[in-house]
């Protein structure tokens, strides 16, 4: 169970990271050359490094959409194998995060399992009627076990379950 929830944690954060992206930095303008007149200047493409790949993948993670990237100004430059580092470098910054994310996964499961059918119907129905967070009040206050991340452990529920 460990396994599966670990490795599929894993995949979804690979899909989600290698979806389609874009980026919001256009290229700079090169400043006119003395004598010649700014509109004969022809735009030239900044030059990105690795790290601002990594930069701009940790961007979108950070801000909750992860995405492919590997097509943006930022990381076009890179090769397949390069990009893949990149990707593994932003995933090695949060595997402490994924990590505590299956752990909790995994008390959830087992939850969950030790639930009749019709019990966790129940459950489900009584997400669909009340909401996210009305479940997730009950449980807090009936003081239900697991305890902690309650709201997490109702939308894993509803995302994964019901």
């Amino acid at each position: 169970m460990r396994t599966r929830t670990a490795t599929a944690l894993t995949v979804a954060l690979l899909a989600a990271l290698t979806a389609c992206g874009s980026s919001d930095n256009p290229p700079a303008k090169p400043a006119a050359k003395p004598g010649a007149e700014a509109s004969t200047a022809l735009p030239s493409a900044k030059t990105y490094t690795f790290q601002d790949c990594v930069a701009l993948l940790e961007y979108d993670y950070q801000q909750g959409q992860p995405q492919d990237a590997s097509k943006d100004p930022e990381c076009a430059h890179l090769t397949s194998d390069e990009y893949t580092k990149a990707v593994g470098e932003v995933l090695a910054t949060h595997k402490d995060e994924f990590i505590q994310q299956g752990a909790r996964e995994v008390v959830w499961d087992k939850a969950w399992d030790g639930l009749t059918a019709d019990k966790q119907k129940s459950v489900c129905d009584e997400i669909d009627q009340q909401g996210v967070g009305a479940v997730a009040q009950q449980l807090k206050s009936a003081g239900a076990e697991p305890k902690g991340h309650e709201t997490e452990m109702v939308e894993y529920y509803r995302d994964k379950k019901c």
